[in-house]
């Protein structure tokens, strides 16, 4: 009997040592990968200058007040911790008199999918609350400020329609291969060109490594790749120009573009009226512009269709000269009306006419008895021609308006002589 109680505990002993000693590199090694969680940190977003460096889309840090759950955590079911996160929020609530906007539930749900991570009560505080906060939590355990960048634009409403917004990314499910446990969400552009140029500005994610034991409680971090910055863009808009077109558009609804003469670069692309896209991200906000008639949503500088009016009359005056020469000295006469068959046609309203004119001189008075005249002397496809020449139907292909621009409209043909007459100042069915 003793023998085979000695047999069986030099068994039991050998077992224990071939599992304590030659094995522990492999449990070791599989206890850290099954206790190690990946984090997904957010790239840093390039900012965009004017052509004098001004900067006028940047970064700036946006501090939240956030909870630690594994630090105040309660023994149980995990609605004691839930219950014990809502009293925290309520006390902070009471001291430094910030709403709660959270609940139980939006507790439970963090509890369950990112535990390891700081819970968020109240995020964006300005620089009085955290003032407040440090004067009058700092005896509260499990709580603290957590810090995210956020997109800010310095100059407000003057660049909305053209810099666009930003907002949260769609969330990825792996990083070089490896699956991410745990996502924080990279800035995308939504609109303009922080849409079109976002591959460009969004910067590289960075990541780090999180220990975490079986109840999913953060224990340390054990390894941090920063993210990086993506690249700067600048425009050839001139900031100071750009404030102008805003400026004097105020609250109307219309569109300025303003080019360099020399070079065709664009100085100001301005629709009116303007939003600020600080603010987009407040759903009430963005509520209020969704329903505003004046949709100041609509990027009318690129996307607006309207007819060009007195500006169409030198494209007719071109392509009359290039149809027949003799045009250039060729008089009419208005006398404030022209009449085409049974329809009336004025020049200008109020006016008794503008008496004889050469083409040079109607275009100096924007005479629209001579245009009537001179569409009807060569017809509808000269004018097409010409118009198509300058471009007009057809998309300018400048970089704000890539994926939104309208094109205009440049009519195939002529329904009949009072169509015609119509587009030779601009009106009718051209846009």
């Amino acid at each position: 009997m003793a023998g085979l109680m000695l047999t069986a505990m030099l068994l039991l002993v050998g077992e224990l040592w071939r599992l304590q000693i030659p094995r522990q590199s492999d449990y070791e090694s599989r206890f850290i990968s099954q206790s190690i969680r990946r984090v997904r940190l957010p790239g840093i977003r390039g900012r965009v200058f004017d052509s004098n460096g001004v900067c006028l889309a940047d970064n700036r840090p946006s501090y939240s007040i956030a909870i630690f759950m594994e630090e105040i955590a309660r023994p149980g079911a995990w609605k004691n911790t839930a219950a014990r996160g809502m009293e925290l929020i309520e006390t902070i609530s009471d001291r430094i008199g910030l709403p709660v906007t959270v609940t139980t539930d939006d507790l439970m749900k963090h509890i369950h999918r990112r535990l390891p991570l700081p819970f968020i009560a109240w995020e964006d505080i300005d620089e009085r609350t955290m003032a407040r906060w440090a004067e009058k939590t700092s005896d509260l355990k499990g709580v603290d400020i957590y810090n995210r960048s956020s997109r800010i634009y310095p100059r407000g409403d003057k660049f909305s329609h053209l810099l666009g917004y930003v907002g949260r990314a769609d969330a990825v499910q792996d990083a070089d291969g490896e699956r991410i446990h745990y996502y924080l969400p990279d800035l995308t552009g939504r609109s303009g060109l922080e849409a079109l140029y976002n591959e460009f500005l969004r910067g590289e994610a960075g990541g780090k490594l999180m220990q975490i034991d079986v109840s999913g409680f953060r224990h340390e971090d054990m390894a941090v790749r920063s993210p990086k910055a993506g690249g700067d863009l600048q425009l050839t808009i001139d900031a100071e120009v750009q404030k102008y077109a805003v400026d004097a558009l105020s609250t109307n609804r219309g569109a300025v573009v303003v080019l360099d003469p020399n070079n065709g670069d664009v100085l100001a692309l301005a629709s009116g009226p303007a939003f600020d896209a600080n603010r987009i991200r407040y759903g009430s906000y963005y509520k209020r512009l969704l329903n505003d008639p004046d949709n100041p949503l609509f990027f009318r500088t690129v996307r607006g269709q309207y007819p060009p009016g007195s500006t169409f009359k030198p494209i007719v005056a071109l392509a009359a000269l290039l149809e027949k020469e003799e045009m250039a000295e060729t008089t009419y006469t208005c006398h404030g009306v022209f009449q085409i068959g049974r329809r009336t046609m004025r020049c200008w309203i109020g006016r008794p006419g503008h008496g004889e004119l050469s083409l040079r001189q109607a275009l100096q008075h924007s005479c629209n008895v001579y245009m009537y005249h001179t569409g009807l002397e060569i017809g509808y496809e000269p004018i097409r021609v010409m118009a198509s020449r300058f471009g007009l139907g057809e998309k300018t292909g400048i970089d704000a308006g890539v994926g939104v621009e309208k094109p205009g409209m440049l009519p195939a043909g002529s329904k009949n002589d009072t169509d015609l007459c119509n587009m030779t100042i601009g009106q009718g069915r051209i846009l």
